[in-house]
């Protein structure tokens, strides 16, 4: 490795700890704005938007604080509905599984709410980023399509739940790795596989289309 590989490599080690730890500053900042109630899902969303721009379009040069306070701005309602309506339900589903498992002590009913639990977790893993990818009008499509991505790409999604399992371990045994690059490192691990399982699904469409119109011709 000559000496101007190795100059240019840590620049960029750099500079991607530099982005990252912005991109904390940024969700901190935000969500405060917001309140925290309102402003901690479009900060999100918003991060979610510049991960997009870096791994899909590999625009790394984009000036991250225009990019998301201009999303953050323009979505600021439709992140919050998204976020709160699948925040309640994993709430009333988590509140459920406490029942069934202390008072109603069923195992059918018990594992029927653990799946239902699951799926609910695999769409908070797609949901952000199939709003920063796709742009509907009815909130249920977001979701809709978040399931279906979600289990037609099952490595990719369970490569998510490891990522998170592995990332808590880290935070748990590196908190600082955590105060100071949290939010980015698990909404860009999250990102990396989601964007791919996306990018899958809709090759899948396209390979289907193209089949459809063969056997038409």
């Amino acid at each position: 490795m000559n000496e101007s590989s190795f100059i240019h490599k840590n620049m960029a080690f750099g500079r991607c700890i530099y982005n990252l730890f912005s991109l904390q500053l940024f969700i901190l900042f935000y969500s405060l704005k917001g309140f925290i109630i309102f402003g901690f899902f479009p900060a999100v969303a918003a991060t979610f938007q510049v991960m997009y721009r870096w791994m899909v379009y590999r625009e790394y040069d984009i000036v991250i604080s225009k990019q998301f306070s201009i999303f953050y701005a323009e979505n600021f309602w439709k992140a919050n509905k998204i976020g709160w309506l699948l925040t309640g339900s994993a709430l009333l589903l988590a509140g459920d599984l406490m029942i069934s498992k202390q008072m109603i002590q069923s195992p059918i009913i018990h594992t029927v709410l653990v799946i239902v639990f699951i799926i609910f977790l695999l769409l908070g893993a797609y949901i952000f980023p199939v709003f920063v990818r796709y742009d509907y009008h009815s909130l249920f499509v977001y979701f809709k399509q978040s399931f279906f991505i979600g289990i037609s790409s099952l490595p990719q999604s369970i490569a998510i739940f490891i990522l998170g399992a592995l990332l808590y371990k880290v935070f748990h045994w590196i908190p600082f790795v955590a105060l100071f690059f949290g939010a980015p490192l698990l909404i860009g691990g999250i990102s990396w596989f989601a964007f791919q399982g996306i990018l899958k699904a809709e090759a899948l469409k396209v390979a289907a289309l193209d089949k459809k119109e063969e056997k038409r011709g």
